[in-house]
């Protein structure tokens, strides 16, 4: 008899990993708890924003399932059957069966400690005028799709079920313009934080 579903299994072994990274890479970093004045300050300010780019760095390595899938998409409209080009297809189709699997888990792996570290960079600055409205509305729009890749992954029940929450659930993660937005806005950020 299993004390958990296989889903909570998987998710619970993702976010030990992802946990278990973000203290290997933090372990030397961490201030004084002297210099920690409201609470939140747990980690100093550089290491804080050194960690937001180690976190946009995991979410660009963790996306290379979206490129794959893109390409594969792209291909089937785009190219005939037949000849070069019906190779060409074929062998793309052939790459994204063979690697779609193995790289949906790097996908979870990736953007799970990402999603970790962002959590921490949040914390630091959470309290400081420096996170402004663009670092909010980018937060949010992570949470959005870290909440929408949970529902889809462990198909939530209520949502899952139902057809229409299931096609905007899949609308709002897997969209490529609100994916582009999303960059655009982070980079706002990082250049208004900077």
């Amino acid at each position: 008899m299993k004390l958990l579903p296989k889903k909570t299994q998987k998710l619970i072994l993702i976010s030990s990993f992802a946990i278990l990274l973000l203290l290997i890479s933090t372990n030397s970093t961490i201030a004084d708890d002297d210099e920690d004045e409201d609470g939140f300050g747990f980690i100093e300010d550089d290491t804080a924003k050194d960690i937001g780019y180690v976190a946009i760095g995991l979410f660009a390595v963790g996306m290379v399932n979206v490129i794959v899938l893109y390409i594969f998409k792209w291909s089937r409209k785009f190219l005939d059957d037949e000849g070069r080009s019906g190779e060409t297809k074929e062998s793309i189709k052939n790459l994204y069966l063979r690697t779609r699997k193995p790289l949906n888990w790097f996908h979870y792996l990736a953007t799970t400690a990402a999603t970790t570290i962002v959590v921490l960079h949040g914390i630091r600055f959470i309290t400081e005028e420096e996170a402004g409205v663009t670092g909010w509305i980018v937060a949010g729009l992570f949470l959005l799709y870290i909440i929408t890749g949970i529902i889809i992954k462990l198909k939530v029940k209520p949502f899952w079920n139902n057809k229409i929450a299931k096609k905007i659930l899949n609308l709002l993660h897997r969209n490529l313009i609100i994916f582009l937005g999303v960059i655009v806005l982070h980079i706002i950020h990082l250049l208004i934080a900077d």
